[in-house]
């Protein structure tokens, strides 16, 4: 051990009693210059920065043999200058690299083949003089399955436009549980129907109004200004401008597949389907091309519609909404809006998304809403792919809006770019991240019966994040939800508190749960993690996390575990115990690996076996 400056000192002063007056004056001389040359150093070692962390870039692929980490830019490095460490273990003689490294540099263009036969949670390449500075991590949710044939599989190295095999989501079938009726319409309170035939109606004769099949919107607009509702017939009506809702109104179409409004607009893609006003119900009709609803109003009802970003000429269009279906507060509260068999299908952004204008600094609520039976999929397909954001998730139902009393039953979410269901966590920040007002209200959510599948997996975009089945924060309670093979979290609790999970499960996405960032009041009853690829449950800088009941069943593990407590990618910002909790768990499966580590403050473990 290196004594401290106070014990040298301590020392040379024992040492100066024995010596004569004129030596132990040089003796104090000597000790004093030594004493300022260290302080010196210190004070030269603060000013001098640490060496500049090498910038690459490394893409990570998985053919249940062997880990590829492709070089795909930036700095060049000897192999020699680092380390290969898999879940924290050495293991650099076993690289190797295709081609073979040309002068041992490891350049972009490079694969370096690592093998893996059992789960691996994380790979890093660290300074070979010292392990503390990591060059470039990556983990198992970065991992794309190169297998080939394999119904996930993607070529490799990724592109940024690249897609999986299975990109088509199963087909819209699932037994549903009881759930409730919809809320009635208001079609009672507006008096009379008017009909408006498409070009291609069937029997255009019966309409008191015809489309002619170009500006469409401009005849709807016009049956719509009677006061009336109106009824639109069979066929497509081909669009280029929004159509306005008036109060007391009703628009419904002959059937969700027999009608159809396709939006497309060179110029100017945002012309929605726009209810401004309140009172107005929405039913039987699809949406295609640049098409969407979007709503600024309270009192609304949409039922059994679909919307896709797929025109009838079969061409994906990039959508100027923020979501198929986008609940916008513009500068008011907004209350009772219903979504009931409403399907956001193949789109290039968010299938359901509630916001809010937030350019007055003036929190505004979206309170009084439901989603009944609702479903998006293959949303999202990054900006390379034509979509207007890399974020694009199914259902994103809070972000600058503060949110009050959402039910959200018997939905589901299906192989979408980043999370299924996704809330976020309360800050209201602008694109740099400065904070630019109160953190967002969350009361009352609930997630019931809902089914959260296959997310993530298409996405290419280096700075993913989420691609979990559930996003969530705050007074949320969720009972019966599934969450099935989902690139990362099924289940992913990021800053959350007053969180119950009751009766829920995943099955084999990477970690079951995942609970990290200051997150405290976090309930877990009868819940399952099966088959998960790496931990039921991974959880760092947690308070108050209760497990009952919980079962664990044949977790792949690594890092010498089944569930992960306190570690956090080495990162010390992030990386704390947890504290004050309870651990109720039985484990089936998982080999010799421990079921939990056991590392916080305060924790009772009930483990069985």
């Amino acid at each position: 051990m290196t004594p401290s400056i106070p014990e040298i000192l301590a020392d040379l002063r024992r040492a100066a009693g024995e010596l004569p007056p004129m030596a132990k004056a040089f003796l104090v001389a000597v000790a004093v210059m030594a004493l300022l040359a260290v302080l010196a150093g210190i004070g030269l070692m603060a000013l001098t920065p640490a060496p500049a962390t090498p910038s690459l870039n490394l893409t990570a692929g998985y053919d249940a043999s062997s880990i590829h980490l492709y070089h795909s830019g930036g700095a060049s490095l000897s192999n020699s200058s680092f380390l290969v460490l898999v879940d924290g273990v050495d293991e650099t003689k076993n690289v190797t690299y295709s081609p073979p490294l040309q002068n041992g540099i490891f350049a972009p263009g490079s694969m370096m083949i690592i093998p893996a036969t059992s789960p691996v949670q994380g790979v890093s390449l660290v300074t070979a003089d010292s392990h503390r500075t990591i060059i470039q991590s990556v983990y198992a949710e970065d991992f794309v399955l190169t297998t080939a044939g394999a119904p996930w599989s993607m070529a490799f190295p990724t592109q940024s436009n690249a897609q999986v095999q299975g990109v088509q989501a199963p087909a819209h079938s699932y037994t549903w549980p009881a759930s409730p009726t919809p809320s009635p319409g208001f079609d009672t309170v507006t008096p009379g129907m008017v009909t408006v035939a498409a070009a291609n109606s069937a029997d255009p004769s019966k309409a008191q109004f015809r489309c002619t099949g170009t500006d469409d919107q401009v005849v709807i607009n016009r049956a719509l200004a009677t006061g009336a509702s109106v009824q639109l017939m069979d066929g497509t009506f081909h669009c280029s401008g929004r159509i306005v809702i008036p109060t007391h109104t009703t628009l419904a179409g002959a059937g969700t597949f027999q009608t159809i409004i396709e939006v497309k607009n060179s110029t100017d893609g945002y012309q929605p389907i726009e209810v401004s006003a309140p009172y107005v119900t929405l039913r039987g009709f699809s949406t295609a091309a640049q098409g969407f609803i979007m709503i600024s109003a309270s009192h609304v009802r949409v039922q059994d519609v679909y919307a896709t970003s797929l025109g009838t000429d079969g061409v994906r269009y990039r959508s100027a909404g923020n979501g198929m279906f986008f609940v916008w507060a513009d500068h008011q509260d907004l209350s009772d809006i219903e979504f009931y068999n409403c399907t956001a299908y193949d789109c290039t952004t968010h299938g359901f998304n509630m916001n809010q204008d937030f350019t007055d600094r003036v929190p505004h609520a979206i309170q009084n809403t439901r989603f009944v039976f609702c479903y998006a999929a293959l949303c999202g397909y990054g900006e390379a792919g034509n979509s207007r954001s890399e974020w694009t998730t199914g259902f994103d139902l809070q972000e600058m809006n503060d949110l009050v009393d959402c039910q959200v039953l018997n939905c589901i979410a299906d192989n979408n770019w980043e999370s299924g269901f996704h809330f976020e966590p309360g800050e209201r920040v602008d694109d740099s991240g400065k904070e630019i007002g109160p953190a967002t209200r969350t009361v009352g959510v609930v997630l019931q019966n809902c089914l959260s599948e296959n997310n993530g997996y298409r996405n290419t975009n280096p700075a993913h994040y989420f691609m979990a089945g559930y996003y969530v924060h705050k007074n949320t309670v969720l009972t019966n939800c599934r969450a099935v093979h989902n690139r990362n979290a099924g289940y992913f609790v990021q800053s959350g508190s007053n969180l119950t999970f009751d009766r829920c499960q995943d099955e084999q996405s990477t970690y079951g749960w995942l609970v990290i960032k200051s997150s405290s009041g976090i309930t877990l009853s009868n819940c399952t993690a099966d088959h998960p690829r790496i931990w039921s449950l991974w959880a760092s800088s947690t308070d108050d996390l209760t497990l009952n009941g919980f079962t664990q069943v044949s977790p792949g593990g690594a890092r010498g575990t089944l569930a992960m407590l306190g570690w956090y990618r080495d990162e010390e910002t992030y990386q704390k115990p947890v504290t004050h909790s309870t651990f109720e768990i039985t484990t089936t499966g998982g080999g010799s690996l421990s079921p939990i580590t056991k590392e916080g403050d305060g924790n009772r473990y009930t483990l069985t076996p």
